[in-house]
């Protein structure tokens, strides 16, 4: 099995706070909405 890779990325607390509450909302924890959202703009950016 292929190790994952591992991002750092700094952002606002006020988008912290959003995203929680995005993620909350949908029953997602914050990764697994950050994945979701790298999975769609990568699907709208292919080339």
């Amino acid at each position: 099995m292929k190790k994952s890779k591992f991002i750092n990325v700094r952002i606002t607390e006020k988008m912290y706070a959003e995203l929680e509450k995005i993620a909350e909302s949908k029953g997602l924890t914050l990764p697994d909405l950050i994945r979701h959202v790298l999975v769609e703009y990568i699907e709208r950016h292919k080339s």
